[in-house]
């Protein structure tokens, strides 16, 4: 007699495989997104402060290479003011669509997220539905990010 396993055997463990991996995935993907952004409050909270110290001492908004600290990732182009990573553009100061003055953000390379770090030392972030500049999100950021949303890019990254 011979033993093995018979098709129908084979096609469910198969089909409870697929099942799992089904589910999985998708919680995956975000644990991923989640750790990218991990490093960027730590990032924005360094040049906020950095910038908000040589403010004080100069009186107005600083580039990069006045403030006294090592920006994440390399400057591209001619901006004192713009440097990239591997996943995200850092901008150092600036003003969001209100008009308001913010210590500086950070721009999702590959979907439409951006994070300011405002004055007020909160940080917000907004996510553009769109696409207009790298891609609409695919997951919804208010689920995994410990900070508050705010309308669409009103941090004025795109």
């Amino acid at each position: 007699m011979k033993k093995g396993f018979t098709l129908i055997e084979l096609l469910v463990v198969v089909l409870i495989i697929g099942i799992l991996s089904a589910i999985a995935l998708p919680q995956y993907n975000k644990a991923v997104t989640k750790a990218r952004f991990a490093e960027v409050l730590p990032n924005l909270k360094a040049i906020g402060e950095a910038q908000q110290v040589c403010t004080l001492e100069k009186g107005s908004a600083c580039s990069f290479n006045e403030m006294a600290i090592t920006p994440p990732g390399e400057f591209r182009g001619d901006s004192e003011y713009d440097t990239y990573t591997e996943n995200f553009d850092y901008m150092a100061g600036g003003i969001d669509v209100n008009g308001n003055a913010m210590w500086g953000y950070a721009l999702y390379l590959k979907e439409d997220v951006c994070i300011c770090y405002l004055q007020t030392g909160e940080f917000v972030f907004s996510q553009d539905d769109t696409g207009s500049c790298f891609g609409a999100p695919t997951i919804n950021y208010a689920t995994i990010l410990p900070i508050r949303e705010v309308p669409y890019d009103e941090c004025g990254c795109c």
